[in-house]
């Protein structure tokens, strides 16, 4: 999130992929990352609105969390309470729900829903 907010302050306009800003995922062995929707070089900041920009998707079943379960980070154009914390892209990270038979997998990642907040 730190190079996505570097690169909209230099561009000013522009949301940029993993590419254009400089983000490099490293490879894992229990998860499988994909930048989501923001796949095109750039793409205007002005009035995007809950964009898929990151996804993290478990390759086996981890403890109580099923396989195969979707984190993921959104990001949207910031309204003026996020714009007051310096950024104009407001992100919101969301864990796989239990309800989708997903099991418990907040527990494995606690903190993730608070990125970007």
């Amino acid at each position: 999130m730190k190079l996505q907010d570097a690169y909209v302050a230099e561009s000013g306009i522009y949301v940029g992929n993993w590419t254009t800003i400089g983000y490099n995922m490293p490879g894992s062995n229990n998860f499988t990352y994909a930048q989501g929707q923001t796949t095109a070089q750039t793409v205007a900041l002005a009035g995007l609105s809950a964009q898929t920009g990151w996804t993290a998707t478990n390759k086996a079943k981890l403890n109580d969390c099923a396989a195969n379960s979707v984190w993921q980070i959104t990001i949207a154009e910031a309204d003026n309470g996020n714009a007051s914390k310096g950024s104009p892209i407001a992100y919101n990270a969301t864990t796989p729900a239990a309800g989708n038979n997903a099991g418990d997998c907040a527990a494995l990642t606690p903190n993730f829903t608070k990125i970007g907040q």
